[in-house]
């Protein structure tokens, strides 16, 4: 595995994000902050070093719509029905915006995790949802801080930033983006009805593994992703098995989410496959930190979840594609080449 410069300065700063939070919330005997505030500094993995700072800017505008769309997912858990809505209307916006400005990086991805788990929960008080907030906010601010140091530190040692893209201006594909937006949000929609309904734990899951398909930029892309994801998950869910059986004590518990967190960041972008299959187990320790008596069921929720919602996802590329192709025949060509 080549490692770069910039591997190792992104790599150290995407840890420090997520274990500053964590490491709050132990001192704060706080283990909701912890873990809330894990899952905020996720949002790390929009950080794309660019020319002209652009990949702060960038970073700065997806860290915003993960905190809005968290704290609108959890408020508007006081009307279940509207839940789904909202959350595809995230889907389909934050979709059409990285498209139309072209922004590098996981696309919706990280959007929909946050904002999906958000609608999972139940409305409990205002207040409730002001803590919770907060809570993923620390691990927002710990993501922008270590963005922020890491781009101070490849300027210093030289490291790589990719030039500046151009923004998507040709007004006669809009109509394109609204209908690939449209597509990607009833696939959202559909697959956050069908796991609430499922009544899975932790059911947007369900919602992770469509957006990780969605992101293709074709269907013959989405079919080699579906393969990736799902056999990933389910070398992922063998390791789960091992390290949740395993006397793990706190320290050593989260020293395995950090290695975990570094495997899946270092390898994601270059072998799909193998980066997946350190998915589920830090998601699931992750969840343990949170709820100590998780068990082996959790393990299979996480199969099921994957292989519906990456089923589903791979479907809508197909469907999505086919549509595009027939109402736009003539300009399909010059926008898959972009």
């Amino acid at each position: 595995m080549k490692i770069t410069r910039n591997d190792m300065i992104l790599g150290l700063f995407n840890n420090i994000a997520l274990i500053a939070p964590i490491i709050l919330g132990l001192i704060a005997h706080n283990i909701q902050l912890g873990v809330f505030g894990a899952f905020g500094a996720l949002v790390y993995n929009y950080y794309v070093p660019q020319e002209n700072k652009k990949g702060l800017v960038y970073f700065g505008l997806m860290g915003t719509i993960a905190f809005v769309g968290f704290f609108i997912g959890l408020l508007i858990n006081i009307i279940p029905w509207v839940t789904p809505i909202f959350i595809c209307t995230l889907g389909g916006l934050t979709l059409f915006i990285n498209k139309r400005w072209n922004i590098i990086g996981p696309g919706p991805f990280f959007i929909m995790m946050i904002g999906s788990m958000a609608g999972t929960q139940a409305f409990v008080s205002f207040q409730r949802i002001e803590t919770v907030s907060w809570y993923l906010l620390i691990g927002i601010l710990s993501a922008a801080a270590s963005a922020l140091a890491a781009e101070c530190c490849l300027h210093v040692f030289h490291g790589t930033f990719i030039p500046e893209q151009s923004r998507f201006n040709n007004d006669s594909f809009l109509d394109v983006l609204m209908l690939l937006s449209i597509g990607y949000a009833i696939a959202i929609f559909l697959a956050f009805y069908i796991g609430k309904n499922l009544q899975l734990f932790n059911y947007y899951w369900i919602v992770v593994a469509c957006a990780a398909v969605m992101k293709a930029e074709n269907s013959k892309h989405a079919f080699t992703r579906f393969h990736q994801y799902v056999i990933g998950a389910a070398v992922g869910c063998g390791l789960s098995f091992v390290l949740m059986s395993l006397p793990l004590n706190l320290t050593t518990h989260v020293v395995t989410i950090v290695l975990l967190n570094t495997l899946i960041y270092w390898q994601i972008n270059k072998n799909y496959l193998v980066g997946n299959f350190f998915t589920t187990p830090l998601a699931l320790l992750l969840f343990k930190l949170l709820i100590p008596q998780l068990n082996n069921d959790a393990i299979i929720a996480r199969l099921v979840a994957v292989v519906i919602g990456t089923t589903l996802g791979l479907l809508f590329i197909f469907l999505t594609e086919k549509t595009l192709h027939y109402v736009f025949p003539h300009r399909m060509t010059k926008f898959s080449s972009r």
